[in-house]
């Protein structure tokens, strides 16, 4: 008698940013490419492969990192995202980064403008004050970036 599979999520959790850049680090490098995976097979069936061209044509250095995924999902689609995501995942997570960084600056440029208005015996947070109004803009762009980065 065979043990039943246990089934995987259909999502998995959001992953934490440097848990994704140690994944793209340790995965094999890019580029990753999507090969029409009936070659040379008979019956033909629905499926991509992705692959990097260390796959395809081995290098000397026996030890060279390579892949080779078969997709059996009939739409090419899918493949050409697996082998996308390759290289703008870890694009993405540098923008990422960057992002938040220059929001950090932002902060501390808004927390230093109300520390100076402060000294100078005026309240930027207070509605009286046009700069307030500024201010608050300040913080809703960093809110609603903060939300987007997280």
């Amino acid at each position: 008698m065979t043990t039943p599979r246990t089934p995987l999520p259909l999502s998995a959790p959001p992953r934490p940013d440097e848990e994704l850049q140690a994944l793209c680090d340790t995965a094999t490098p890019p580029p990753w490419e999507v090969y029409d995976s009936n070659q040379g097979v008979w019956p033909p069936r629905p499926g991509w492969s992705v692959a990097n061209d260390a796959f395809h044509n081995p290098p000397a250095d026996e030890d060279a990192p390579w892949i080779s995924v078969d997709v059996y999902v009939g739409t090419k689609a899918d493949a050409d995202f697996i082998a996308a995501a390759r290289s703008a995942v870890p694009s993405l997570l540098a923008r990422v980064v960057a992002a938040e960084k220059k929001l950090a600056a932002v902060d501390a440029l808004c927390a230093d403008a109300e520390r100076i208005a402060a000294a100078m015996g005026r309240d930027i947070t207070d509605e009286g004050y046009p700069a307030w109004v500024e201010t608050e803009k300040l913080r809703e762009i960093l809110d609603d970036a903060s939300e987007v980065t997280r």
